[in-house]
């Protein structure tokens, strides 16, 4: 049997995540991308990005045959650097819209991505070196009404 949409669309985001390779096109060399779920989880491989799904809105559609649904994600984006931090995490959030773009439809499961912003951030005790930022996106998918392993 099929996996879920949804998990075929957390399988490309972790997969597309990854490509950053610090080669001529990207900034960093991503190191690990995970999905801790429900999970408290850690970054400890930097640069990193965790993902965090968050709430759907169903949208009304007229074919019963299917369902709409809009997901919102978070991305935890992080590096271990204090130095020029400002323009370091700049420079991560936009190796991660570059990679996320290269595919808005998932490979074929989602109607498309969008970019719904991101709020950089850095810790207050100077002894800690993690710089992270928090991306939200929304990715837009339809699925059959009746199985949600059948993607529209």
């Amino acid at each position: 049997m099929a996996d879920p949409v949804p998990m075929r669309i957390l399988q490309d985001l972790e997969t597309t995540l990854g490509l950053p390779d610090g080669g001529s096109s990207y900034f960093f060399d991503i190191q690990k991308v995970l999905i801790p779920g429900l999970n408290e989880f850690e970054i400890l491989e930097f640069p990193g990005i965790a993902i965090i799904p968050e709430g759907t809105v169903d949208d009304d559609t007229e074919l019963l045959s299917e369902q709409t649904t809009r997901w919102n994600i978070l991305l935890i984006a992080a590096l271990n650097v204090r130095t020029d931090a400002d323009d370091q995490i700049l420079k991560l959030i936009a190796d991660v819209f570059k990679a996320l773009m290269i595919d808005p439809q998932r490979g074929g499961n989602a109607i498309d991505t969008k970019w719904r912003g991101w709020t950089p951030a850095a810790p207050s005790d100077d002894a800690d070196m993690m710089t992270w930022a928090e991306i939200r996106i929304q990715v837009h998918f339809r699925t059959s009404d009746t199985d949600m392993t059948v993607s529209r």
